[in-house]
């Protein structure tokens, strides 16, 4: 272990993080900027700082150095989506998903950052796609992506759901018999 790499251990063993971050960003240069490791530790010390803007300059860096890197991009994932960007985040979170097999939860993630980039046909095609796969994840779609109470379905899904034709097989939703008997669906809110 070179002494560098000794003062990143100690500096994280401290919980010194302005210290693990230096450390860090001095064998990321000594790498030729090339070992993305260097890169993610110097922004997960950045991150524990509290310094977002630098953690997310530091995971953009892991990622250029090493672009199969994955937890570099699900640090990016991470920061972005805590950052309010979500057009960031949902295009970290494709890269994540072709680095690796996804799974339910990364296909959640990915439709609920589809819906909060403006995106809600993607949205709506994702969860749709998991919920077929994965039944068991439909009470966590309903949660993860409504946040709302049993029956009220966000706008921006109804706005999707409006300009899309049924399956075959599939009800319109209208009634042959005229017919409208039966509790009254919920709004959607805007």
């Amino acid at each position: 272990m070179s002494p560098d790499e000794a003062r990143l251990q100690a500096a994280i063993a401290a919980e010194d993080w302005p210290t693990a971050a230096f450390a860090a960003g001095e064998l990321f240069a000594r790498s030729g900027q090339s070992d993305p490791r260097w890169a993610y530790a110097a922004a997960l010390a950045e991150e524990r700082r509290g310094d977002a803007a630098s953690a997310r300059a530091w995971m953009a860096r892991a990622t250029v150095a090493g672009p199969d890197f994955a937890p570099a991009w699900e640090g990016r994932v991470r920061l972005a989506l805590a950052a309010g960007d979500a057009a960031e985040a949902l295009a970290a979170q494709d890269h994540v998903m072709t680095l690796r097999p996804a799974t339910p939860a990364d296909r959640l993630l990915r439709g609920r950052l589809a819906l909060a980039a403006g995106h809600p046909g993607e949205a709506l095609a994702d969860l749709r796609a998991l919920s077929l796969d994965h039944p068991a994840s439909r009470p966590a779609i309903a949660k993860a992506i409504c946040g709302q109470p049993r029956g009220v379905i966000p706008w921006r899904l109804t706005d999707a759901l409006a300009t899309e034709a049924p399956s075959p097989g599939q009800s319109s939703g209208s009634s042959t018999s005229g017919s409208t008997s039966g509790p009254a669906s919920p709004e959607p809110t805007r």
